[in-house]
């Protein structure tokens, strides 16, 4: 939840809305009602302004996130092998090889 907080930060620094919206099954079903409506034909819409703990909430993510970086970066990378399902072996290190650069290293 926390990062779908940042999220919204970042959509309201760029003043971009959103509109909060069912599954997308439910949304296929309302096609005719518009994609933000619901059955009794509720529109579901941002609260604006927000209330005061979202932007509690988003200063707590914002200090968690930057220990976390501080963390990690204080960390010292060492060479690992990673055991893909496979069998073959990749190269990486410790604290900076994301899964991504894993998966984005398979051919």
């Amino acid at each position: 939840m926390l990062k779908k907080l940042g999220l919204f930060r970042i959509a309201k620094q760029l003043n971009i809305s959103f509109s909060r919206t069912m599954s997308m099954a439910s949304k296929s079903k309302n096609k005719d009602k518009g994609a933000d409506s619901l059955k009794d034909g509720t529109v579901l819409k941002e609260l604006s302004p927000w209330p005061e703990y979202i932007n509690d909430r988003i200063k707590l993510w914002d200090r968690l996130k930057a220990e976390y970086d501080a963390d990690v970066a204080a960390k010292t990378p060492e060479s690992i092998n990673i055991t893909l399902p496979d069998g073959k072996v990749v190269e990486g290190q410790s604290w900076r090889t994301t899964p991504y650069k894993v998966a984005a290293g398979i051919r």
